[in-house]
């Protein structure tokens, strides 16, 4: 879990990273922080969302095998992959609004200074 953390922090950097440039224009124009907020989580909530869409057919057969090895039989809850994907994307949007109000509170003419 940690590692999907740092992973998904890393992500986030490369990112705002590669839109500064966008964003400093965005901002010099007069856009509020929560429009940059809402671009960058577009592009950050929906490979989360495949993700999830993706993992939970898989953990669900992985669990249901696993979980039939053993004497006292339990089940898997729908309610379950609902909680962690609502975690998951709970730390997407937090890593988003990080990375959002760095990059709002950067001056909009150091983004666009040629380097």
């Amino acid at each position: 879990v940690v590692l999907a953390c740092v992973g998904l922090l890393s992500l986030g950097s490369f990112l705002l990273a590669r839109r500064t440039r966008e964003i400093g224009v965005r901002k010099a124009l007069g856009a509020t922080t929560m429009t940059v907020a809402r671009l960058l989580s577009k592009e950050m909530i929906g490979p989360v969302l495949i993700a999830n869409l993706i993992a939970w057919p898989i953990a669900y057969w992985s669990m249901s095998r696993w979980l039939e090895n053993y004497i006292y039989r339990t089940t898997t809850h729908p309610a379950l992959f609902l909680i962690v994907g609502v975690v998951s994307l709970l730390l997407a949007q937090l890593v988003v609004s990080y990375h959002t109000l760095r990059a709002a509170g950067r001056n909009p003419v150091d983004a666009l200074r040629y380097e």
